[in-house]
Parts: C-alpha cells; structure tokens; sequence
C-alpha cells in the first residue's frame, strides 16, 4: 500500500514532502507539524471551492496579523491589506480591491529600508506560531485526492 504522500500535489515542495514520509497519517502530520507555511502550501494546493479558498485566505490572514507589529511604526498599508482579504473572504469585496491594497503594501515593503529585516524577522516568528494559527481555521487536514 502506498504512504498517503504518494497523494500530494504535484508541484510538492521536496523539503514538505520528506518530512510527511515521516508521519504515519495525514491527520497525524496535521496534528504535529510545526510549520504553518507547509500547512498553509497544502491549504492552497487542495482548496477547490471559493469557501475553502476564502477559509485559507483567512488562515493567511492570521499568520499575517501575528507580525504586523513588525512592520515599521505609522505604515497603516500591510494591515490595509491584510483588511482587504478578510472584506474579499467575507464575500463584502471583489479582488480588485485586494489587489490595489496589495500592490500598495508592497510598495511600502519595497521603499523601506529595512524591509529584507522585517521579512526574515517576521519569517521566523510566524514559523514559530503559523501552524496553530492555520489550525484555528483549519482543525483537520484538507482531503488529499489521488493524482
């Protein structure tokens, strides 16, 4: 019988998928994965609805509210953005509006000085707490589906 890896999408991230040949279950490597980027890859590769699409915008959401104290004092632009994904999950808003908010944010990301730092920074404090910020949207794993 084959590991249930075997299912991951395709375009599987090599790094992601050795350490799922590690856990005997999905739902086990769900429960003990410690990196909520990887959850949130395999979020966004088996989110097939607009609901499941809108439900994983909102886990990213989370991830990126926990290090919006990172950004620089007075930018108001990445929480602007991250606003206008909730408004779009929440059905209130069409893309356009995300994508204005987001091309304003990262220009503010792009003109800082800092904003290699405040990447890296934020990377290592969202690794440390994205995956139970993914598993607040997402108590169980998404179904995987065979290729």
């Amino acid at each position: 019988m084959d590991h249930w890896s075997k299912k991951l999408p395709k375009d599987s991230r090599p790094e992601v998928v050795g350490w799922c040949r590690t856990q005997p279950s999905l739902n086990a490597a769900w429960r003990s994965c410690a990196r909520g980027d990887w959850m949130l890859w395999l979020v966004w590769r088996l989110a097939r609805t607009l609901v499941a699409r809108q439900r994983a915008a909102l886990a990213n959401c989370l991830v990126a509210r926990s290090v919006l104290h990172l950004a620089a004092f007075g930018e108001e632009r990445p929480r602007l953005a991250i606003e206008a994904v909730e408004a779009w999950a929440r059905g209130e808003v069409d893309l356009s509006v995300v994508r204005s908010a987001a091309s304003a944010s990262a220009a503010s990301a792009a003109s800082a000085a800092s904003a290699y730092a405040y990447a890296d920074a934020a990377r290592d404090h969202s690794l440390a707490k994205s995956a139970d910020l993914v598993r607040q949207v997402f108590s169980r794993p998404p179904r995987l589906v065979s290729r």
